[in-house]
């Protein structure tokens, strides 16, 4: 590859075009270079890393089209502002295994907060001294020794009687903040995070050898084994749409069902392993 070639292709790596060009935190962003290559020259594209400020969605794609390549990424970015995000080298590779790498660039995205700004209070001077009244001890004394010795029956109740913890379920579990909040401040996959992270423990806690540590697969494989009479359907099918959520945009009462829907599961789980502990 000429060293020309390699200038004509350094000079196109700035033309990132990013889409949407003005994004919330946590949209996906898909950030696109087209460029011209000689014949006979393949492009590769290297990973982006995680970090605080932003999460790659994907592998970069690469599409050749004759004497031209489409590279893509997708990623999604958790701080607000005018961003400039530094992009990997690519790599060209011609027909006799030279390898060239040339510098991918910057490339810009704005991305709008979803939370409001911070505001200012404006100090306020100090209050004067309050005036307190002068309160007899003996009227307090009283419902204190009362407090007392109510604590210390209750306490020695306690200790004859330990009534053993019940569930009360009903029909249908409404979500309570903070997922609501969440919701509202636009943060659709926490919520996703957070849905999933019950439905996994309330698995672990009925059944233990399906714990956090395996992946969606091998827990519904185990559940399959283990207990074939729970509605394994089901909970496959709400794991799975919480594993797709956290990538793919959905919408606000989609998610909302489905975390719903995984509360009622977690629920009715808990329930059955506090059936089963006490048989």
């Amino acid at each position: 590859m000429t060293a020309g070639a390699v200038a004509m292709i350094l000079a196109q790596t700035t033309l990132w075009q990013v889409s949407p060009s003005a994004v919330t935190v946590g949209d996906t962003v898909e950030m696109v270079l087209r460029l011209q290559i000689p014949a006979g020259v393949s492009a590769h594209a290297d990973p982006l890393e995680a970090s605080a400020l932003v999460e790659p969605l994907s592998v970069p794609t690469v599409t050749h089209s004759g004497s031209s390549v489409v590279i893509q990424y997708k990623v999604a970015f958790f701080e607000a502002g005018y961003l400039g995000l530094a992009m990997p080298e690519i790599q060209l590779i011609d027909e006799s295994g030279v390898v060239e790498r040339v510098s991918g660039d910057t490339a810009w995205v704005r991305v709008i907060s979803v939370l409001p700004e911070d505001t200012t209070l404006t100090p306020q001077p100090s209050l004067g001294p309050i005036a307190r009244e002068r309160k007899r001890v003996e009227f307090l004394v009283l419902p204190a020794a009362v407090v007392l010795v109510a604590a210390v029956v209750w306490a020695l109740l306690r200790r004859r009687v330990r009534q053993r913890p019940t569930w009360h379920v009903g029909v249908r579990k409404r979500v309570e903040p903070p997922v609501v909040q969440w919701m509202n401040a636009g943060e659709p996959r926490t919520v996703v995070s957070a849905v999933t992270d019950r439905l996994r423990d309330s698995i672990a806690v009925a059944l233990p050898d399906a714990g956090r540590q395996l992946s969606t697969e091998q827990c519904l494989a185990v559940i399959e084994e283990q207990r074939p009479e729970w509605a394994v359907s089901e909970i496959a099918r709400v794991l799975h749409s919480l594993d797709r959520a956290r990538f793919a945009p959905a919408v606000p009462t989609d998610i909302v069902e489905l975390a719903e829907r995984a509360d009622e599961i977690a629920i009715s789980l808990r329930r059955a392993a506090l059936e089963e502990a006490e048989r």
